[in-house]
């Protein structure tokens, strides 16, 4: 038995016109109420992405 896909289709269920509708300064106070959603410091825009080796 070789590798199997086991990753599904997620549906999306972002409502990209109330997204459209709304300004930028609102898009961001809705993402800092999110207690899910972490806000990203600058620092990130150089962090290394580092992979697994695949094994072949």
């Amino acid at each position: 038995m070789g590798i199997v896909n086991t990753k599904e289709e997620s549906q999306d269920l972002t409502d990209w016109e109330r997204v459209k509708s709304m300004s930028d300064a609102e898009i961001e106070a809705n993402a800092l109420s999110d207690p899910d959603a972490l806000p990203f410091d600058d620092d990130w825009e150089n962090a290394a992405i580092i992979s697994p080796k695949i094994w072949e």
